[in-house]
């Protein structure tokens, strides 16, 4: 069912997704191409904000926070599940693996490897407050509108 709490937290999640890709660009290495990061993010932020943040956004004010931070790091696993397989996709097309037990051990080191992007201040820091203030609009979105 529709409810106003999890069209805001559909859109501030995406907005926090959208955000952090920027924030995480310079960040990259050197020749780096971001692509479409700015879209798996968005996206990844409404499918999250719909069906995680926004039916938890109910109760008191903490508990919405607290949902808006699980959500958060809901949203950075599964963008990072989607970045490092479709780096292994490229990398395999390449043929720089043996076996696909061996592009899937890489996968892996490929998601440690961009999650360590995510610990720069600046990222990190928008991350949770972002994440606690998409709870917090969803919070006033359940409360204001039912």
């Amino acid at each position: 069912m529709p409810t106003a709490a999890k069209l805001i937290a559909a859109i501030a999640l995406a907005a926090l997704g959208v955000f952090a890709s920027w924030a995480v660009t310079p960040h990259l290495p050197e020749g780096t191409r971001p692509g479409y990061l700015w879209a798996i993010a968005g996206g990844t932020g409404v499918l999250v904000g719909w069906r995680s943040l926004g039916p938890d956004a109910r109760g008191a004010l903490m508990a919405a926070v607290s949902a808006g931070l699980k959500a958060m790091a809901i949203m950075v696993f599964i963008v990072l599940f989607i970045v490092s397989f479709i780096e292994m996709i490229e990398r395999s097309l390449q043929k720089l693996y043996d076996g696909p037990v061996h592009a899937l051990q890489s996968m892996f080191g490929l998601m440690l490897d961009n999650a360590m992007l995510l610990l720069h201040p600046d990222v990190a820091g928008l991350l949770l407050i972002g994440g606690m203030l998409a709870g917090g609009l969803a919070h006033r979105a359940a409360r204001s509108w039912r």
